[in-house]
């Protein structure tokens, strides 16, 4: 019964969150709410609006992470948050590890379809191209703390709760990283407008679920997975953006 309602709790939430960016940026209610706060800002209506889905999304991560520890506290204390060398050196290898994976797999499509354009492909996706009309200083902040949290949801909630319910099935937790590498890849999915930005998303999501788990157990601890995350985010969301003004000059 723990099993079903870890599974039920993981695909209820994987479809909430993937599908609430696109509908909190058509929302009328976050649009009347941005035209109310442009009286005491000199931002445009849709940089607020913006800022306001931003908001909005982290919040909703945040409640469905309490959700989740209160509903399944079976879920909490397999890992900690220690801070030793071994935690930086698996940090390192991971995020290595999650940047060659990802570009490989990119690399592999593409030799299949070399008309595709990534840079311009990743730049596209909605939440992806609306930072550019954030202020600079929060450029930075968008994307890393949305992976914030994200990784705290996902594989520092969610994983802990699926490795419970499955910790007398053999091979338990191997099948709980597929089962977060699956949850994940369909929430950045959804979260995507076309069929090639799903593939670039999906990519990058499982090799950083994949390998944010491995980390996890390797070092006992939640921070290897954060950071990595938080790294990656921000460099390919940089890399992506340089790489797209690169070609239009």
């Amino acid at each position: 019964m723990t099993l079903v309602a870890a599974l039920v709790y993981v695909v209820v939430v994987t479809i909430l969150y993937g599908i609430m960016l696109n509908h909190l940026a058509t929302s009328r209610i976050l649009e009347r709410m941005a035209m109310s706060l442009m009286r005491f800002t000199r931002a445009q209506k849709f940089t607020v609006q913006v800022i306001l889905a931003w908001i909005a999304y982290l919040g909703c991560g945040i409640i469905f992470m309490v959700i989740g520890m209160l509903c399944f506290p079976g879920g909490r204390g397999q890992f900690g948050w220690s801070l030793t060398w071994t935690t930086v050196l698996v940090a390192t290898l991971g995020f290595l590890a999650q940047s060659s994976t990802s570009s490989l797999g990119l690399m592999g499509v593409k030799a299949i379809k070399p008309s595709l354009r990534w840079d311009q492909i990743v730049w596209d996706i909605g939440w992806v191209s609306v930072s550019e009309k954030l202020p600079t200083g929060l450029r930075v902040i968008y994307p890393m703390s949305s992976s914030l949290v994200e990784e705290i949801l996902f594989r520092c909630v969610m994983y802990p709760i699926v490795r419970a319910a499955l910790g007398g099935v053999p091979g338990g937790t191997w099948i709980a990283i597929g089962i977060i590498a699956v949850a994940f890849c369909a929430q950045q999915v959804l979260n995507t407008q076309t069929f090639w930005q799903g593939v670039a998303m999906a990519t990058g999501s499982f090799a950083v679920s994949v390998i944010g788990c491995l980390m996890m157990e390797v070092s006992g601890s939640y921070l290897p997975t954060i950071a990595t995350h938080m790294a990656f985010a921000l460099f390919y969301t940089q890399a992506f953006r340089t790489g797209r003004h690169q070609r239009v000059m």
